[in-house]
């Protein structure tokens, strides 16, 4: 879509250059494209969430644990091609289709932020603090604050060298701030965790195909 609109838009600013005109509306064939894209998008988010939600609804799941941070799409730092693409997805849109269709089938949504989960080591036990605007302490914290690192995309290294899938490892680090955040028996859920590590339930990611 990035291409396209870039292309498009490209040809619209050498026709108005030619007669004069500095304002450069969207063409038609410009918006054609974009409710193509907007379409695909909102029917891709929508199987998604219903995804979800009928693998919960089959296997017993009352709880679906989100990690979310607002500024996630202000603050990327991802190259410049992968921004681009990045930055333009209604990941917002995303959540809300699994709130409705969480109140809807009565699963409990816990929405939990995930500042430093991809950084933080899972393995490992590290403590993983909560990232503030306003807090200063946030400028000192760096990788040495974690055990291990992310070589490269999609692979995480403990520190006594076990590779993890780096999304995984994020995803066990969300779910263990939202389960101590929100019970008291910080010990169980520890165990719990570390139990779905050893008998092998998240050694392999599993790629869906939806659309």
């Amino acid at each position: 879509f990035n291409k396209r609109n870039s292309y498009l838009q490209s040809i619209s600013m050498k026709q108005l250059h030619h007669k004069g005109n500095d304002k450069i509306p969207y063409t038609n064939k410009q918006n054609r494209l974009l409710d193509k894209r907007n379409k695909r998008i909102n029917d891709y988010l929508s199987k998604t969430a219903r995804f979800i939600i009928n693998y919960c609804l089959d296997n017993d799941i009352g709880s679906i644990v989100l990690g979310y941070n607002p500024d996630i799409q202000k603050e990327s730092k991802l190259s410049k091609k992968n921004n681009q693409s990045f930055v333009s997805l209604p990941l917002g849109k995303l959540k809300d289709k699994l709130t409705y269709l969480c109140e809807l089938y009565g699963i409990n949504l816990i929405l939990q932020e995930e500042s430093y989960t991809s950084k933080a080591s899972f393995l490992d036990e590290d403590d993983i603090p909560v990232y503030s605007k306003n807090n200063n302490d946030n400028n000192s914290i760096s990788n040495n604050n974690f055990s291990g690192s992310r070589i490269k995309r999609g692979l995480y290294k403990t520190s006594n060298g076990i590779l993890i899938n780096a999304d995984i490892n994020g995803s066990l680090n969300i779910l263990k701030k939202a389960l101590l955040n929100n019970t008291s028996k910080a010990d169980d859920c520890k165990k719990l965790l570390n139990n779905l590590c050893i008998v092998g339930f998240v050694d392999i990611p599993e790629r869906i195909r939806l659309a």
